[in-house]
């Protein structure tokens, strides 16, 4: 890995729908303990910036995987 990546800097977090009908939510959680594959996946990456008084650069990416399962 990178040398840039923050300690910690690499994070991955799990859809889960709550709720039920039209006032169901979609929230983030840090863990997956289902058997099935997340309907949802967040990663985001962490690096410092190119000088150490930059603040750090985040990348973020949202991937929905449509025969995942929504954890509830």
């Amino acid at each position: 890995m990178s040398s840039r990546v923050k300690e910690g800097g690499l994070k991955f977090s799990y859809a889960y729908r709550e709720g039920e009908g039209a006032t169901a939510k979609l929230a983030w959680k840090n863990s997956w303990r289902k058997p099935q594959i997340p309907a949802g996946v967040k990663v985001e990456l962490i690096l410092a910036g190119i000088k150490p008084t930059d603040p750090p650069i985040i990348f973020q990416k949202q991937i929905f995987i449509p025969t995942g399962s929504w954890g509830k």
